[in-house]
């Protein structure tokens, strides 16, 4: 199973997140259609349900929400930017994404303006995300500087922390689907 799920707040307005420690010490909202990453390996259907999400400060950070909420974060595959030839799900890069190998060496920088598809496995039920970087997302083509698609085994960065003028928000975030 994936450890971690690339997904986005569907409930239609904000889900409360609660520090990992202290359940009943509130860190922050997730807000309506924010991007953000599920740990499903961890969760077993009772509280907590852990999650990494962007901070107020910009930074990614850990919490968790409550079970009842769970159900609102939806998998990204079921947003994607477009479904290309052969049913590939992309997400539009907004801005030069840096992706990484699987051994987390430096891979080829995505051009703005050009798609990435999703690596959507149907067994983890869900868009996977990297182990070490989890907000980065694991793509297995890309559009090259001509728009020809290429066929690889890279985890792009979703834009979710570290951007300035970014964010995990769906007007913000780097790496967009149609949430």
């Amino acid at each position: 199973m994936a450890q971690h799920t690339a997904c986005v707040n569907k409930k239609g307005s904000t889900i409360p997140i609660y520090n990992n420690q202290d359940l009943d010490t509130q860190i922050g909202v997730l807000y309506n259609r924010e991007f953000c990453i599920f740990h499903n390996a961890e969760y077993t259907g009772e509280w907590p349900a852990f999650i990494h999400f962007r901070n107020s400060a910009g930074v990614l950070d850990e919490g968790c929400v409550a079970v009842n909420q769970v159900q609102y974060l939806k998998d990204i595959s079921l947003y994607p930017y477009s479904v290309e030839l052969y049913g590939r799900k992309t997400l539009y890069c907004r801005s030069n994404r840096p992706t990484k190998n699987p051994n987390n060496t430096a891979g080829p920088t995505i051009l703005a303006g050009r798609k990435v598809e999703i690596a959507y496995s149907i067994s983890d039920a869900g868009v996977v995300c990297g182990d070490s970087n989890p907000s980065f997302i694991k793509i297995y083509s890309y559009q090259d500087a001509n728009y020809v698609w290429q066929l690889c085994n890279l985890f792009i960065d979703s834009g979710m922390v570290g951007y300035t003028g970014g964010g995990s928000g769906y007007q913000y975030i780097q790496t967009y689907g149609s949430w």
